[in-house]
């Protein structure tokens, strides 16, 4: 994209930092630390957009903005204005100054690059096309006939409204690519239209322009509060006014084109979800007469075996129950994704599930001689919890542990009530993971350079799944590891 951007900072770390952030994305840069410098940039170069700080030490980013507003050649550049101060005043000034676009320091880098990359993608695309359609909102004809004066050379469309109530009408009855509006008005004033607009969904990204005049300034930070994107002082300046009403339709636009891109991804989504539920089920019911037919050769149903044909049989029962493992996690998945995972609570003997939670888990810790013990340490009985998914949390943290231990290690469970909680901790001694690798942990198909000890498998859904189970319990889930000793994953739940 053959565009060029000013930076304006006086911080160098901080124009340093957004020219390599826009170099990288294809874009030509200038930089300046002052408001002198950036002037003179300006007047001898082509620029497509600016940057601008709000504090400097010559002048501030509001005075310096009237500045380049009063250059010919800048009165329709877009200015975003990139501040850590996110008050209503500072917006309302910044936009009575020029200002185009605002954008919090916090949040620049996660949205700029690309939102600077749709607003030129919908400049281009709307310099051959109307722009949009503009709905006035205005209870003097005088005001409504003034406008449609100074727009009548721009390639838009007016639509023209009494009041705020006449406007709703509208709004709901055709498409509108924008609202400006008055603030006094009878019936509904353009803060409770403004209000209304913001109260239905669809409405909620419709820029909305407030009109006042220098009596009505008090009004102006109300009307930000209200969901106002910006407004336009009277009487006007032409050039003012298109260039606020037009940087306003191109964010319109790019937000619609933002909402059927999601709209396609969430299609695709579902597909996908549907896809995968179908190979799914489709692979479990052979994958289930496999580990049956391996378990009746197994048991000698055909004959006895000599030892190599049972190593054999042994892997491909281990083969096929850990596919069966990663469908029944798949399918979990997708049941999460698609809001299909329900947890349904009942009372709970705590004695009781533990037991049985070591029994289901002593088979694969046997095979490694791994020591497993379950220490309870709670005075109340019972527990409110899904059984079956707390289960399937159990196991799951249990066969990490031993999955990851040497032979003739430690697994302890711990059971202890704390703050009205119940804790449950998962204790072993398999040498930690890396710090590194820590933020992975819990995010679908983590992998970590540590490996199984004895070639078991892992798909990195176990523990993300976890999460979602332990959190649509309101629960708490985490980990406290020590790097070459060991870790502890814990997780509480309220009764």
């Amino acid at each position: 994209m053959n565009k060029t951007i000013l930076i304006i900072d006086d911080s160098g770390h901080i124009r340093d930092y957004f020219k390599d952030l826009f170099e990288s994305a294809g874009f030509k840069t200038f930089q300046a630390a002052q408001a002198q410098e950036a002037l003179k940039i300006l007047e001898s170069n082509q620029i497509d957009l600016i940057t601008l700080d709000l504090y400097m030490p010559d002048i501030d980013g509001f005075e310096l903005c009237k500045k380049i507003r009063q250059l010919e050649r800048c009165k329709n550049i877009p200015v975003i204005m990139i501040t850590g101060d996110e008050s209503f005043e500072t917006k309302a000034k910044a936009f009575e100054n020029g200002v185009s676009e605002f954008f919090s320091k916090s949040k620049a880098n996660e949205i700029l690059v690309e939102y600077v990359q749709d607003l030129f993608t919908a400049a281009d695309h709307q310099a051959q096309e109307v722009k949009g359609t503009v709905l006035l909102v205005d209870d003097s004809v005088l005001s409504r006939d003034v406008i449609k004066s100074l727009l009548s050379h721009e390639y838009m469309e007016l639509i023209t409204a009494q009041n705020g109530r006449e406007a709703l009408e509208i709004v709901r009855k055709q498409p509108v690519d924008l609202v400006l509006t008055d603030i006094e008005m009878p019936e509904m004033d353009g803060i409770s239209l403004t209000k209304a607009l913001r109260n239905y969904e669809e409405y909620k990204l419709l820029p909305v322009v407030i009109m006042s005049s220098l009596s009505e300034q008090s009004k102006v930070i109300h009307a930000f509060m209200s969901g106002a994107n910006d407004y336009v002082q009277k009487p006007f300046q032409r050039d003012e006014l298109v260039v606020r009403i037009n940087a306003h339709l191109k964010m319109s636009l790019l937000q619609k084109t933002i909402q059927q891109k999601n709209r396609y991804l969430d299609e695709l989504n579902q597909q996908k979800n549907q896809f995968i539920n179908m190979a799914a089920h489709d692979l479990r019911n052979p994958l289930a007469g496999i580990v049956s037919a391996v378990d009746l050769l197994k048991e000698g149903g055909l004959g006895d075996l000599n030892e190599s044909q049972k190593e054999i049989f042994s892997i491909i029962d281990n083969s096929a129950q850990n596919m069966i493992g990663l469908i029944k996690n798949l399918l979990d998945v997708n049941k999460i994704e698609t809001g299909n995972f329900k947890i349904e609570k009942t009372d709970v003997n705590i004695a009781d599930f533990f037991s049985k939670v070591k029994v289901m888990n002593a088979l694969i810790a046997e095979s490694k001689k791994i020591d497993l013990a379950v220490n309870l340490q709670v005075n109340q009985a019972k527990y409110q919890f899904d059984k079956d998914k707390i289960l399937q949390v159990m196991n799951n943290l249990i066969s990490n542990a031993v999955k990851f231990s040497e032979p003739e290690n430690k697994v302890h469970v711990i059971v202890t009530e704390r703050n009205g909680k119940l804790r449950v901790e998962v204790e072993d001694q398999a040498g930690g993971i890396p710090e590194d690798e820590q933020v992975l942990i819990f995010t679908k198909f983590a992998k970590i350079s540590r490996r199984p000890t004895g070639n078991e498998s892992s798909n990195g859904l176990g523990l993300a799944i976890c999460k979602y189970i332990i959190e649509a319990h309101h629960g708490e889930i985490g980990f406290n590891s020590t790097p070459g000793q060991g870790s502890v994953f814990y997780f509480e739940l309220k009764d």
